[in-house]
């Protein structure tokens, strides 16, 4: 029993050794990545991954568009083993353009039937497509006069 307590007393000691490092390297706050880094992550990606899925262990906050770790947390989480990942900002989600992608059967014929390109059929706004309007029917009421307008 006498070494059970031992091995207890080793390593809150070790855990201090680690804490007491920790703050005189970052004495208020860090980067995701050095967080990430002290963790035990191998890559920062795998930080990023894991942070977006809500698996990423410490609070994790935005300040002028940065990520950082405030040391206080780090140091909670490190002693306590207490995730805080619920606290943390939500992440951002990547913007991204979907590409066009090989034209559907559909598409092909649509544009076929209106003496059209695929290409030139998708560059139509969405709104017509939705109403179904055609490109006769955006040509046409482009050139109608307006409420108001004088026509001669």
């Amino acid at each position: 029993m006498d070494n059970a307590s031992n091995n207890t007393s080793l390593t809150d000691a070790g855990i201090d050794l680690v804490v007491s490092n920790i703050i005189q390297q970052y004495p208020g706050c860090m980067s995701f990545g050095d967080c990430a880094r002290i963790i035990g992550y191998q890559k920062l990606a795998a930080a990023h991954t894991a942070r977006a899925r809500g698996a990423f262990p410490v609070r994790v906050r935005q300040v002028g568009g940065r990520l950082v770790v405030f040391t206080s947390d780090l140091i909670e989480y490190l002693q306590t083993g207490k995730s805080q990942a619920d606290q943390s900002c939500a992440p951002i989600p990547k913007k991204f353009k979907k590409k066009a992608g090989r034209p559907t059967k559909r598409e092909t014929l649509r544009a076929h039937a209106m003496g059209q390109t695929v290409r030139q059929l998708r560059a139509y706004p969405r709104e017509a497509i939705k109403h179904g309007l055609s490109a006769l029917d955006i040509h046409a009421q482009a050139s109608l006069p307006c409420i108001g307008e004088v026509v001669r």
